[in-house]
């Protein structure tokens, strides 16, 4: 065997670092789904498979907060059993300006919560002060895209793409465009609540001032569009919770429950049953459990 054995797939995933080097977490609905780092962000470094993806294709490749232009500092991360809800909790690093500690670590609570619903992604953010003082900090999100396919991503190499179009900013709005070689082209739309004090094409920034004990709230909608293809609906954080947990409650009225005597072996079952629900995907000839991602 040689030591560059070639294959005849060409569809081979070429495997250079293991997975399990950076934890991700992944939400799925249908045939759209998020993979995120455990800071709740994602990541365009490398080869990274880290994404926003709607029918094959990445939708977002690049999702980043950042308070005074650096990461916050990392406290946990969470999958609830039912995978429909990614949690993060996070705070802030020291800020030292003027050689100054401005802002000490760990006044500023950060939660973090994402959803998968219907070709939409929802983000809340909140951010508590737990502090005794009133603080101003400086928020930055910042957004890209490549929309690369899916085996682009696994590393298939394409000759010819199609073209990016200018991005398109409003108030609260940004929308990343792309007419692929099909002459289809499909838009990440992005929408910010509150409107931020300033946003351009690749960043939304907002000035945090809080009292002690008061919360901000920013909630991030991102719509993947497909031309020719009716568009989604959007609901609010709250109701779209709500519609995950019915369906839920729908596929565990046609499902049997396993219990034992042995904690372990009941989370193990519930484990993979919530990963089979998770493939579950609604097609034209009804439900029918698929993978596919990376």
């Amino acid at each position: 065997m040689t030591d560059q054995k070639k294959t005849s797939d060409q569809f081979y995933v070429v495997a250079t670092s293991s997975l399990t080097e950076e934890k991700t977490y992944v939400l799925k609905h249908n045939d759209s789904f998020g993979i995120f780092n455990k800071y709740g962000d994602i990541m365009p470094t490398g080869k990274s498979a880290q994404g926003l993806y709607h029918d094959g294709t990445r939708y977002l490749s690049d999702l980043q907060l950042k308070i005074e232009n650096q990461k916050p500092l990392f406290l946990s991360s969470d999958i609830r059993e039912d995978n429909e809800l990614f949690t993060v909790d996070l705070t802030n690093p020291d800020v030292v300006e003027d050689n100054r500690l401005r802002l000490e670590k760990g006044m500023i609570h950060i939660l973090r919560k994402k959803v998968l619903w219907d070709r939409v992604f929802y983000e809340q953010i909140i951010f508590s002060n737990y502090g005794l003082d009133t603080i101003e900090s400086n928020i930055t999100i910042n957004f890209d895209n490549d929309f690369n396919d899916i085996f682009e991503v696994r590393g298939t190499e394409r000759p010819f793409r199609g073209s990016f179009q200018p991005a398109e900013i409003n108030e609260n709005q940004i929308i990343l465009s792309y007419t692929g070689l099909d002459n289809c082209t499909r838009k990440t739309d992005i929408h910010l609540s509150p409107n931020p004090e300033h946003l351009s094409g690749k960043s939304a920034k907002y000035l945090l001032k809080l009292a002690p004990g008061q919360k901000f709230n920013c909630s991030l909608t991102i719509i993947f569009k497909i031309q020719g293809q009716p568009e989604s609906e959007v609901y609010s954080f709250p109701a779209v919770m709500k519609k995950y947990s019915r369906r839920l409650e729908y596929i565990e009225s046609l499902t049997c429950e396993i219990f034992t005597s042995n904690e372990q072996f009941n989370h193990w079952i519930n484990r993979s049953k919530a990963d089979l629900v998770t493939m579950i995907t609604d097609t034209p000839a009804g439900p029918y459990p698929y993978a596919g991602i990376p």
